[in-house]
């Protein structure tokens, strides 16, 4: 059973009609806040066809050179996911995302 922040993530999921991908993240990095006008560049949304070591190396520097730290790319992570990594990471179990790493 849900409760607290992910029970109200969870209603939120049928009044919107589509997956939230923050049930994913731990508790903690649900309070992280995006850095003051943070806009990451220079990568493209993953597809599952491109080698991924490239990929997230690229997508891991557009993060830091837009002032993130690792929270930062673990939260902005299902945004860069074109539909079939999506489909992946939504799947993921309910607070299994504690940071970076954990992807």
């Amino acid at each position: 059973m849900l409760t607290g922040e992910r029970a109200e993530l969870s209603r939120s999921i049928g009044k919107l009609g589509y997956p939230i991908g923050s049930l994913v993240f731990a508790n903690r990095l649900l309070s992280v806040r995006l850095p003051y006008k943070f806009k990451p560049s220079n990568h493209t949304k993953y597809d599952g066809k491109t080698e991924p070591k490239q990929w997230l190396r690229i997508y891991s520097q557009s993060i830091e050179l837009a002032g993130g730290d690792d929270d930062i790319k673990a939260l902005f992570f299902p945004m860069a996911l074109e539909a079939m990594p999506l489909q992946w990471f939504d799947k993921l179990r309910p607070g299994s995302i504690r940071g970076w790493e954990d992807l």
